[in-house]
């Protein structure tokens, strides 16, 4: 995976946080390998922006982290 990232963009999605979560643990391990992306693109969890509760698709639509999100996400990056 990391070798095929070589030059090209890297995304990632998760229900992490950014800290510790896997895009860091990518980019450290790219790091070390001497690889680069050409641009890394990271969606992750906010925790709750709004104060609300809900369901599992509820929190990935707040954090912009469902289907739509990402979508969107490779749209805007296209």
């Amino acid at each position: 995976l990391l070798a095929q990232a070589r030059g090209r963009p890297l995304y990632v999605a998760e229900e992490h946080v950014a800290n510790g979560g896997l895009a860091m643990q990518m980019s450290y391990a790219m790091q070390r390998a001497g690889l680069a992306c050409a641009r890394l693109v990271h969606r992750h969890a906010l925790g709750y922006p709004s104060g609300r509760y809900g369901s599992q698709g509820f929190h990935r639509a707040e954090c912009g982290i469902d289907v739509d999100g990402i979508r969107g996400m490779l749209k805007a990056q296209a």
